[in-house]
């Protein structure tokens, strides 16, 4: 019994201690940044997550459920669980280009052929994407302190590459997607190289496309029901950012 609660508290550990990172840090962000760059940086978020859904394509699930099968061999399993990522990620981020100036305008209200925005975007929600698997697999694994590692290690890098970017760079929203992209890199490193080390199994086993058809028949059906949650979750951000792309777009009059 009190083997089971270390464990408990070895993976809610992490949480706690960015809780209260989140709790320090917040007024300052804040302070730092407009409320008009916190709106942009919302609807990103928003757009992230639900790319995140799509590019996952319910491999976190995938690997938990047929983690411990004894047909097969957790890492091998990982990496077929990795290659339905990828294939997703240039299917759903090819589309993503092609509604680039939307994208801008739904996010920065410019009506901008920029693509840096939309390649930023599509790169974090992929991170996010390896991400999912990979602290998966370490939950699987039972390994809560790495686990806690990752969480406060990955906030910690975030906060401190956003502040250096608001203080030294400029103050945008920028600052967060930034941030994101360097602590996500850096925890991708960490569970695949060093926690799962993960190129000592590449060159050992090829992709099965048995396995990987096994896992999108499972996976697949996770994504309409996480989109469906995720939207009803969100519906009301959504509902204000739709009302107010219509008010750009002159379709109605908001007082």
């Amino acid at each position: 019994m009190i083997k089971e609660v270390k464990k408990l508290v070895s993976f809610s550990l992490g949480t706690w201690i960015n809780f209260g990172l989140s709790f320090l840090f917040a007024p300052i962000s804040t302070f730092l940044l407009s409320p008009s760059e916190y709106g942009k940086y919302a609807l990103f978020i928003l757009t992230q997550t639900l790319l995140t859904y799509l590019f996952t394509v319910g491999m976190d699930q995938v690997l938990v459920r047929f983690y411990h099968e004894k047909k097969m061999e957790p890492e091998r399993l990982l990496i077929n669980c990795i290659l339905p990522i990828f294939g997703s990620f240039f299917i759903v981020s090819s589309i993503l280009l092609l509604l680039n100036r939307e994208l801008n305008l739904f996010i920065t209200d410019t009506y901008s052929s920029n693509y840096t925005l939309g390649i930023q975007l599509a790169i974090i929600s992929l991170l996010a994407s390896l991400n999912n698997v990979g602290t998966s697999h370490l939950r699987m694994q039972k390994a809560g302190l790495k686990f806690s590692f990752l969480q406060v290690s990955t906030s910690l890098i975030n906060y401190g590459v956003f502040f250096c970017y608001l203080l030294l760079v400029e103050r945008t929203f920028q600052a967060f997607l930034i941030g994101s992209l360097v602590s996500l890199s850096v925890q991708l490193l960490i569970i695949y190289g060093r926690f799962i080390k993960i190129h000592q199994f590449v060159l050992k086993m090829r992709p099965s496309k048995q396995v990987i058809k096994q896992a999108l028949l499972f996976g697949f059906p996770f994504v309409p029901t996480f989109l469906l949650d995720f939207l009803f979750s969100s519906s009301d951000r959504f509902s204000f950012a739709i009302l107010a792309t219509w008010k750009r777009w002159g379709f109605i009059a908001l007082h």
